[in-house]
């Protein structure tokens, strides 16, 4: 009897040691470390994101009418519609801090010397053939700068993702959920079968399903939770043992991921 209720223990604590996340949660700043600082997405959030000791910085790229690669998040910017505009019509942006929409050439040539990873979210195009195009692009431009391994991209889109797993095999490719469009968050199970790293959860769906986070790590998934700037929640994902946190005060996660 002794013997058996040894081994029951021993497995219980096994089971223990196997659910504790061995490394803390990462930092990802959200379209860069911009807030009340600069401009989101533009060179100057990317050094602030990299100054700081961020994991990694998001951004945001989308294909111009003469299929160029720009960093920004919204379609339509000062009147201009990025998908209809030409590069050179989109240069002659410029915001409030004097940066400018940066080419995505142009970003990774100042991330080649940082030490901070990237995340790319490439933003849908008009038809699988141009959103193909960008890939293929992206790819491009990221081996020419032998930066393949430290981007990670992710997607709204499962095709998109799976364009992504095609022409990057060996990167890590993340599904974006989105509480707003529940009809597209996959299951872990899904994510896994198709390949994927992990899934990046928009907070509210973790909130109300927390039993996610360890389905995923139980399939070996990564959690990234997005965008998370309260500091009560911001603890609560830390304690629930996420991979990633997504935020626009990153230097507010750090502090906490360090007590």
């Amino acid at each position: 009897m002794k013997f058996k209720y040894f081994i029951i223990i021993a497995l219980l604590a096994l089971t223990s040691c196997t659910n504790v996340k061995k490394e803390p949660t990462k930092v990802v700043a959200h379209r860069g470390f911009w807030n009340d600082l600069c401009t989101e997405n533009t060179i100057s959030s990317l050094y602030n994101a990299n100054k700081i000791g961020c994991h990694a910085a998001e951004f945001d790229v989308r294909l111009t009418k003469d299929k160029q690669l720009v960093v920004v998040h919204d379609n339509v910017i000062q009147g201009h519609q990025i998908n209809a505009s030409t590069l050179s019509d989109i240069k002659k942006i410029t915001f409030e801090d004097g940066e400018s929409i940066p080419t995505l050439e142009e970003y990774l040539d100042q991330a080649k010397d940082m030490n901070i990873n990237l995340i790319l979210e490439l933003k849908e195009t008009s038809s699988f053939q141009n959103n193909t195009y960008a890939v293929q692009s992206i790819q491009k431009i990221i081996n020419e700068r032998e930066l393949i391994d430290k981007v990670s991209f992710i997607s709204f889109s499962t095709s998109t993702c799976k364009l992504f797993l095609k022409y990057f095999p060996t990167s890590k490719i993340y599904y974006l959920c989105s509480a707003s469009d529940p009809d597209k968050i996959i299951s872990p199970e899904m994510a896994l079968s198709i390949g994927l790293a992990g899934i990046d959860y928009q907070d509210k769906i973790l909130i109300d399903n927390p039993n996610l986070i360890k389905e995923c790590h139980d399939l070996g998934l990564e959690v990234n939770v997005w965008t998370v700037n309260e500091e009560e929640y911001i603890q609560h994902f830390i304690n629930e043992g996420v991979d990633f946190i997504t935020t626009d005060h990153p230097d507010l996660v750090m502090e906490l991921t360090k007590k």
